[in-house]
């Protein structure tokens, strides 16, 4: 058995795969390309600003999917904007925070600024957390638990669950959030997503 391939006529930034199984590439200069199936040839995704302004290029890091056929990222030009983006259409839409913005959330609703180590909800009060910086987050059950990863510690809306994890996953279709520990004998977790919301877990 061979593995199924797409081919890109330059070099390959980041993939991104869609719910509708559409495969969506960008490389460094910010080209975007979409094979709409496995074995398809990419094809160019043209972009414009939502006013009609047409652009070259959008190159984004710490890019997201965050819808079924859409995508956010930081602006690699202005660090202070996250942009969205309709693959279908190729529409472009920016927010800008005024201030470094240095991870998105999982929805593309929040970011976490570098200066003030805030996450902001768009069009939501700042909410304060400690003053860390996540290397990955998810915000699930309509912005009311928020699983932040800092190194290897692990938090629940801002306290620590726990201090040695190699990795976690969010299953909101099931209701729980899954993490395996760091150490000789790893261990496989699963917790209650509305115990961490109302708090009744105990940190470890």
């Amino acid at each position: 058995m061979s593995a199924a391939r797409v081919q890109f006529a330059h070099a390959i930034n980041d993939v991104l795969v869609l719910a509708d199984g559409s495969i969506v590439a960008h490389d460094f200069r910010g080209n975007w390309s979409r094979s709409q199936q496995l074995h398809a040839p990419p094809q160019a995704i043209p972009l414009t600003y939502k006013d009609g302004r047409s652009v070259d290029t959008m190159a984004l890091r710490y890019v997201q999917v965050v819808g079924t056929s859409t995508i956010a990222g930081i602006s690699t030009l202005y660090p202070s904007q996250v942009v969205t983006m309709d693959v279908e259409t190729g529409t472009l839409e920016t927010t800008d925070y005024h201030e470094v913005v240095s991870t998105i959330s999982n929805d593309g609703c929040h970011v976490q600024l570098s200066q003030s180590k805030a996450i902001w909800p768009q069009g939501v009060v700042q909410l304060s957390n400690g003053h860390t910086l996540w290397t990955e987050w998810e915000v699930v059950q309509c912005s009311t638990v928020v699983v932040q990863l800092a190194q290897t510690k692990l938090f629940v809306n801002n306290t620590l669950l726990h201090a040695s994890v190699a990795s976690f996953h969010v299953i909101p279709t099931l209701g729980y959030l899954a993490l395996t520990t760091l150490g000789a004998k790893s261990e496989f977790r699963l917790y209650p997503l509305d115990a961490l919301r109302q708090g009744t877990f105990v940190p470890e």
